[in-house]
């Protein structure tokens, strides 16, 4: 079998080769590596040989120099017949093998001509890609997540890159975070088409605005429901934090069919809230709406007015009273004695002795809320109406919020309360308070 070269990188007589370039060869047989080394694999500018080292991989050899080739210099490679086959005969080629290549001139190294977003942008969206466009044709090679990363104030963020034309394109995996300063950085790792790098490493920082149009995540009461409390406020909490001055009953109001009620509106957290100057009718449906006034802190309203219907509670039927007989009193034989006149005894109010809270143990995603109900009674479990019920955040204050701060029971010695998680995981407890009794929920908030 006669060993012969294939093929050259650099081919013989090509021009414009970069100065980083390493040169290879590779043959018509697997190669014996312990034969291809410098003594048999050689690069020469003219007048010098070129110092490095040899590589075998198979049927390729490949000699890579100690520094970079000198700019607009002709090399000759060349292999001696000392280069054997890894068969059993080591068979050689007939003669040396030469080529030649001449690098590129450009010496000038490369520079970032411009970035998007450009350096110090204040608004830009969260679902941006971050490009930088350079002087001249690159290596696309080079140009990857270890020499273009972006990064915020915890580290570097993860993404792909990509690169077509002179424009490299970093695309994060993940919308950015909104209301954020990020770093890019290219280093000088990239390369361009004549092997030169940047001068040096080229970074450019922009911040990100907040796109994304809130929503309303629940409502107290539910959409549709029916017995509602006559005595109950009307809450809505949102996806995100809003503009306290948006929420008022211009964008946040209650209807009964015939006209808006009148009421004030709060806001809290991420929870605006609707308290009616009196107790809503019984059995009437009343439609809360939210419009799109409702603007987050970055100034996005939601996306479209939200509204929600609940029917109250029919009114309580009073009892028929039967009239008690007037009793035929007997007459007594002479003297006759004066009766006793025994007054009837008004049965006394229900004294609130105990609190009981459902559930009692929550576990709430963070932004997201959850009601509870508070039952008041007192001695034979009757149910203690017009009570005052406090709420207080014993425990997590940072991570929950409650609302209202306290409530009246209604006739079944009732009241509800809403409790939201916020931005931070934990374990938080509220407890609620009527005279000297009292109970406490254990809220834990989880991603």
């Amino acid at each position: 079998m006669i060993l012969t070269i294939n093929s050259t990188s650099p081919s013989n007589g090509v021009a414009d080769v970069a100065v980083n370039t390493s040169v290879s060869a590779t043959f018509s047989m697997l190669m014996n590596g312990s034969t291809l080394t410098t003594d048999t694999f050689q690069l020469n500018n003219g007048s010098d040989e070129v110092a490095g080292t040899v590589t075998t991989n198979a049927k390729t050899a490949t000699f890579i120099p100690l520094v970079n080739l000198d700019y607009n210099t002709t090399y000759t490679a060349k292999i001696t017949m000392r280069a054997q086959a890894a068969n059993h005969a080591g068979t050689t080629l007939d003669n040396d093998y030469s080529w030649s290549f001449t690098t590129t001139g450009d010496a000038d190294p490369p520079t970032v001509r411009s970035t998007i977003p450009a350096n110090g942008t204040a608004d830009v969206a969260i679902s941006s890609t971050i490009n930088a466009t350079f002087s001249e044709a690159m290596q696309s090679s080079t140009i990857n997540t270890n020499t273009f990363a972006v990064s915020d104030d915890k580290g570097n963020i993860s993404g792909t890159v990509s690169y077509s034309d002179t424009t490299a394109t970093f695309t994060p995996s993940n919308n950015l975070y909104d209301s954020t300063t990020y770093t890019a950085r290219i280093t000088t790792g990239v390369k361009d088409s004549a092997g030169n790098t940047l001068a040096s490493d080229y970074t450019w920082s922009f911040s990100t605005v907040d796109t994304t149009l809130p929503i309303i995540i629940s409502t107290s009461p539910v959409k549709e429901a029916i017995g509602v409390a006559i005595n109950s406020i009307i809450t809505a909490t949102f996806s995100e934090t809003m503009q306290s001055s948006t929420m008022n009953t211009h964008t946040f109001m209650v209807s009964d069919g015939s006209g808006n009620i009148s009421g004030t509106v709060s806001y809290y957290g991420m929870i605006a809230t609707f308290l009616p100057s009196s107790n809503l009718s019984d059995s009437t449906t009343y439609t809360a709406r939210i419009t799109t006034g409702a603007r987050d802190l970055a100034g996005n309203p939601i996306a479209s007015a939200y509204t929600w219907s609940f029917t109250t509670e029919s009114a309580p039927i009073t009892p028929t009273e039967t009239p008690i007989p007037t009793p035929t009193t007997t007459p007594t034989p002479a003297p006759t004695e004066t009766p006793t006149i025994t007054p009837s005894v008004t049965p006394a109010g229900c004294s609130a002795e105990k609190i009981a809270v459902f559930p009692a143990n929550l576990e709430i995603k963070k932004e997201e809320s959850d009601v509870v109900t508070v039952t008041l009674t007192g001695e034979d479990d009757c149910r203690a109406e017009g009570e005052t019920i406090k709420a207080k955040i014993t425990q997590g204050k940072g991570r929950i919020s409650v609302l209202p701060a306290n409530a009246i029971t209604n006739a079944e010695g009732l009241s509800q309360f809403t409790i939201t998680a916020l931005k931070k995981t934990g374990k938080a407890k509220v407890k609620f308070k009527s005279g000297e009794a009292d109970s406490v929920v254990k809220v834990e908030v989880v991603k």
